[in-house]
């Protein structure tokens, strides 16, 4: 009797000190998951409310130049929106994306279609237990990939252009994009989609004449044009032209290769834009 009395008490310990080991292990999860959402939470950076870009800065800047002068045919911007799904999607979290269009130059240097920044995104296929992957996809897609793609939808439907002035159009961004003090010391990206055929008649017109790099240096408006790419990695979106006199030849890439190396930038990836050229 004794004995069965002990047993019994001793198995209420056991049960008691089960409980407690239950109750102090969830302590420490409950515990811990706080002080993971609170530090989250005070290292997160502040955002702007619009362009979700940091207020303190991003951590790249990318800016893509649109050449609309001369027309895409159907395919051709099909071609485009593929490129910049890649461009948008290599763009990292506080990352900021500017996007323009070429255009001449007179008073005032080229003006962003839209400037702003990645706010992050998330793998719906996984789970946390800190944060809401749907909500945060949803906003990456909502605030970000979804204007983007209106941008682009309305340069598509931007009228062509009397010229073609690219060499200005980079020079601007250079200044506008890449000049200003919060952009200096970030990784610095220029997307260019064009056929790269400058017309600018009557000092540039390469449907006529391809200039050598030197040839262009010794021209009056090459210092009225120039631009500062120094520590720019430089990306081609190369949109291919139908021209009697086959412009974009051998020389034509090699000029544009001299330019960007005279630029101070660094040209990563050229990537064709498939479809029938006009």
């Amino acid at each position: 009797m004794v004995i069965s009395l002990q047993k019994k008490r001793k198995k209420a310990g056991e049960g008691l000190a089960l409980k407690i080991v239950a109750v102090v292990g969830l302590c420490i999860a409950i515990f811990g998951l706080g002080g993971t959402y609170l530090y989250l939470k005070s290292t997160a950076r502040q955002l702007h409310k619009t362009t979700h870009c940091p207020l303190n800065g991003p951590d790249k800047v990318t800016v893509v130049l649109l050449d609309m002068t001369d027309p895409l045919t159907g395919i051709q911007q099909a071609s485009v929106r593929n490129f910049m799904e890649d461009v948008i999607k290599s763009v990292p979290k506080y990352g900021k994306i500017e996007f323009y269009t070429i255009s001449p130059i007179q008073n005032k240097p080229l003006k962003a279609e839209i400037a702003l920044c990645n706010p992050g995104t998330a793998n719906l296929n996984e789970i946390s237990l800190t944060t809401n992957n749907k909500k945060i996809h949803g906003v990456w897609v909502s605030q970000f990939k979804a204007r983007l793609d209106d941008v682009l939808n309305a340069a598509f439907q931007q009228k062509t252009g009397q010229t073609s002035p690219i060499l200005e159009s980079i020079q601007s961004v250079s200044v506008t994009a890449f000049g200003v003090p919060e952009h200096k010391d970030i990784d610095r990206e220029l997307v260019l989609i064009s056929d790269l055929i400058q017309y600018t008649p009557p000092y540039l017109d390469m449907y006529k004449k391809i200039p050598t790099i030197d040839e262009f240096k010794s021209m009056t408006v090459f210092n009225q044009i120039r631009a500062d790419l120094r520590n720019v990695n430089v990306r081609f979106g190369l949109v291919q032209r139908q021209t009697s006199n086959n412009v974009q030849n051998a020389k034509f890439l090699a000029f544009w290769e001299d330019y960007f190396s005279e630029t101070g930038a660094v040209v990563v990836k050229s990537t064709p834009i498939l479809g029938t050229p006009k």
